[in-house]
């Protein structure tokens, strides 16, 4: 089963081409319960029709399907400002644990707290250091894995834009081509 394209005449003795079926006819579809009901359609206007589906599908960002899982995910994408906010306040808060961790020493140094406060105290530090550097570490992946979302989305969306506006200058013989 298949359609091929051949030249009707319209009203007005001009031709146009027509999509056909190939089961349209009986021998060919052998026999009258397999035969293909459907009418000749004008090429023109049914690939018009399909380009216009096409080229609407291009620009529509949510419709455009850009791969299996390479843009849309199971989870909602970081927000760009959110992930900037977030990795300043684990800066700040891996400064402060720095800054708590000296201030312990200077008061072990000034004997007023005992060693094993100090020892106790600077274990606390650095299991929250460790677990902020952890973070660090997880959000900095995630930045970059949304670098590279925003990235393809971009191309994407010049690729589509692109070939939306090449469509757009294709005569008949072009979109059959094509």
């Amino acid at each position: 089963m298949g359609v091929s394209c051949h030249q009707l005449p319209g009203r007005s003795g001009t031709f146009y081409p027509h999509y056909w079926c190939h089961n349209h006819d009986t021998i060919r579809a052998r026999g009258e319960h397999c035969r293909c009901p459907e009418r000749n359609s004008r090429a023109d206007e049914f690939d018009a029709f399909v380009f216009e589906q096409l080229r609407a599908a291009l620009l529509r960002r949510e419709v455009l399907p850009v791969g299996a899982g390479a843009v849309a995910t199971h989870q909602p994408a970081p927000d760009d400002d959110k992930l900037d906010a977030e990795l300043a306040c684990l800066g700040r808060k891996f400064v402060a644990a720095q800054a708590e961790r000296r201030y312990l020493a200077d008061l072990y140094q000034a004997r007023l707290v005992k060693l094993r406060d100090v020892q106790r105290r600077s274990r606390e530090t650095d299991e929250r250091t460790t677990r902020l550097t952890e973070r660090r570490a997880a959000l900095v992946a995630e930045r970059h894995d949304l670098d590279v979302g925003n990235r393809l989305r971009q191309r994407v969306a010049r690729f589509a834009q692109r070939v939306a506006s090449e469509m757009d200058a294709l005569d008949f013989d072009g979109r059959q081509r094509s």
